[in-house]
């Protein structure tokens, strides 16, 4: 925004550079001698009467008054008198659009275009009196259509009074010609200073806002203040309450001059402590404090006096300014020449207004004869410092971002770490609860393992007396074989139900045993290897004439030379194979009739280690998908589908976990599909063989 600003600022000053540029070829600058009556006002109608006398006064310049003719103590330019010159106008029809500009002067002033012994007003700023008492004074530019009809040779004649002001007289020249040409001129000069106001406000504003936004920016903020001043300095020179009221007082000049000064006193303090904001420097600093104090006291003297006096001195202030700037230049020129970049530009800055000020010094001492220059070394340097602060906001600016981009690589860092340990914890509340569920499932163990406890010894005691019942009934029936009572023949099927009581009975007891284990969480001991084929066979047989009766139908499909040995008991795989039967004919006997195949066959695990690989499927109703997530934890049961105590399988996987192996229950579009896996340890053969029985 401060660069697009200051764009717009360059091009009102392009703007007024255009307004003060040569005059039009049309345009007349009606400078040079003048005839001069010293201490009079001649009445307009003797003005044709006037005749050139020995007395003249280069225009422009501050006049000097004879001393016969001063009316207020000694100072030259304190009276007034009548000026004069004659000229020829135009004839024809370039008299009809005929001007005079009156550029604005420190004092009060009329103006006569006198024509065959006729005197026309055609100009009147303020009250012009040869009194002090009556003469008001109004600074303020005027741009007027000579009278039609007038051409050949006239008499111009100017009045000018001053009694206030200590620089008075003809200090502009008049301009005649074109109107249209004078008043394009004079519009352009007003473009110009109205949009130096308005951008200097803009400035100003934007400076503000940015103080207020970031209060660290003490530089931005005296900047601020910087143009602030200026603008209302702008709105004084351009004369903008002359111009917005004809109404004229002498404690309104006064008032007005006094602001017009006040705003050059502060002007330039506050451009210093601008200063040492960018460049900080102990000589600047203390610089800054030595134009403050004179401010302070030339102040008091604006304020207290009137502007014959504070104007008069105010050739030692602007000395005293020079003074400033110039030390504040050395320093800022030492620290840019030690690699303060920022020292540079500020000089840069600064050299307009220090090159202005020295003019306004000679001319205040009247050495040249050139339009005051401090509100355009201001301006400049307020341009020039605009541009530094600029850099200095985009610096800024590219800092920022850096560091937003290297802030939001580290949230981006921070918040991927807060997500793996989000996901950490998350993982951790998952194995909490996997272990409050696993000591839940503990104590419910532990309170199976007392009831077991009980149970042990009145389970076993009563299957002790069935199995001795059936060692003495074989006994008693070998003696009667002996003694020729019996015959063979007859005690065979007594025999093969003795025999089948023995396994019974064994089956129950590793039951209760591995109950037992179950609720005390013990690992299985280490066992010699057994051949796996006929601890499965068995099992298949048992089930078999256990449903010789039914429509029930169990195949067997294994290699037929089959070597495989593994590191678990008969028991234990009996039992798992006995659960797994056990459930698929549960499952199919509520429609009484089903397929039960038993597929075994070798893989090789991930591990490169031999395995043994049982596949119980039967073509039943399945496992409802609600209990497949939870089929194998303790008590879990399908009721006339499954395992009815909801512990066979449980039972069966903690068997297989401690083998080393596992048993899952497989995905399938009909019935159930278990697989049980059996780490080998022995010979492998790979030749399959088909059984099915009925």
């Amino acid at each position: 925004m401060t660069q697009r600003a200051l764009l717009c600022l360059s091009f009102v000053c392009a703007l007024g550079c255009l307004s003060v540029a040569e005059a039009s070829p049309d345009v007349r600058r009606l400078d040079g001698t003048w005839n001069v009556s010293w201490g009079q006002l001649v009445e307009p109608t003797s003005l044709h009467t006037l005749a050139p006398g020995a007395d003249t006064l280069s225009v422009p310049s501050v006049w000097d008054i004879p001393e016969q003719y001063r009316r207020v103590g000694s100072n030259p330019t304190l009276g007034c008198a009548t000026l004069w010159r004659d000229m020829t106008l135009p004839i024809g029809r370039a008299s009809r659009d005929m001007g005079l500009y009156l550029p604005e002067l420190d004092s009060a002033s009329r103006v006569y275009l006198v024509a065959s012994e006729r005197a026309y007003l055609i100009h009147a700023v303020g009250q012009v009196s040869c009194e002090p008492a009556t003469e008001v004074p109004l600074w303020r530019a005027q741009l007027e259509r000579l009278p039609e009809g007038l051409s050949g040779g006239v008499r111009l004649v100017w009045q000018i009074s001053n009694h206030h002001f200590v620089r008075g007289g003809p200090v502009n020249a008049p301009e005649l010609g074109a109107y249209s040409t004078l008043a394009q001129r004079t519009l352009l000069g007003m473009l110009w200073g109205a949009g130096l106001m308005g951008l200097l406000l803009v400035l100003a504003l934007y400076h503000f806002s940015i103080t207020y936004q970031r209060r660290e920016e003490t530089a931005s903020r005296y900047f601020a203040l910087l143009c602030l001043i200026l603008a209302i300095r702008q709105g004084v020179v351009m004369r903008l309450f002359e111009r917005l009221s004809d109404h004229a007082t002498l404690e309104g000049f006064v008032w007005r001059d006094r602001i017009e000064y006040f705003t050059m006193l502060f002007a330039v303090v506050v451009a210093l402590r601008f200063l040492a904001e960018c460049v900080p420097s102990t000589w600047i600093r203390r610089t800054t404090i030595f134009a403050a104090a004179v401010a302070v006291v030339y102040g008091a003297v604006i304020l207290f006096t009137d502007p014959i006096v504070f104007a008069g001195l105010v050739g030692w202030y602007q000395a005293a300014m020079v003074v400033a700037l110039i030390i504040s230049m050395v320093e800022g020129l030492r620290l840019a020449m030690a690699g303060n970049r920022m020292a540079g530009w500020a000089i840069l800055g600064w050299l307009p207004l220090g090159v202005a000020a020295l003019l306004d010094v000679l001319k205040s001492q009247d050495l040249i004869d050139i339009p005051y220059a401090s509100t355009y070394g201001l301006i400049a340097m307020a341009v020039i410092q605009g541009v530094v602060l600029a850099r200095r906001f985009a610096d800024a600016s590219r800092t920022a971002e850096r560091l937003t981009e290297n802030l939001k690589e580290e949230v981006a860092i921070q918040t991927d770490a807060l997500q793996s340990q989000k996901d950490q914890a998350l993982a951790l509340l998952e194995e909490l609860k996997t272990v409050q569920s696993q000591l839940i499932e503990a104590g419910r163990l532990a309170t199976v393992g007392r009831i077991s406890s009980g149970l042990a010894h009145e389970l076993r005691n009563p299957l002790n007396i069935s199995q001795g019942g059936a060692e003495v009934i074989e006994e008693s029936m070998n003696e009667l074989l002996e003694a020729g009572q019996l015959d063979e023949g007859d005690v065979a099927p007594i025999r093969k139900a003795l025999a089948m009581i023995q396994r019974g009975g064994d089956r129950v007891n590793a039951l209760i045993s591995r109950i037992q284990e179950l609720a005390e969480a013990r690992e299985g001991t280490s066992v010699d290897p057994i051949e796996a084929l006929p601890a499965i066979r068995s099992v298949f047989d048992f089930v078999n004439e256990s449903l010789s009766n039914s429509d029930i139908r169990y195949s067997l499909s294994a290699p037929n030379d089959a070597d495989w040995m593994m590191r678990l008991s008969n028991t234990a795989i009996s039992q798992v194979m006995l659960n797994l039967f056990t459930n698929a004919q549960q499952a199919l006997q509520a429609r009484g009739y089903g397929h039960v195949t038993v597929t075994c066959r070798e893989e090789l695990r991930e591990d490169k280690t031999a395995c043994l690989v049982i596949d119980v499927c039967d073509d039943g109703p399945g496992v409802p998908e609600e209990l497949r997530a939870t089929l194998f934890e303790p008590f879990v049961s399908g009721h006339t589908t499954l395992d009815r105590s909801g512990m066979g399988l449980a039972i069966s996987r903690q068997i297989m976990t401690e083998a080393g192996g596992s048993l899952t229950l497989e995905p399938t579009s009909v019935g159930a599909h278990f697989r049980v896996v059996v780490p080998l340890d022995g010979v492998r053969a790979d030749l399959p063989l088909s059984s099915t029985r009925h």
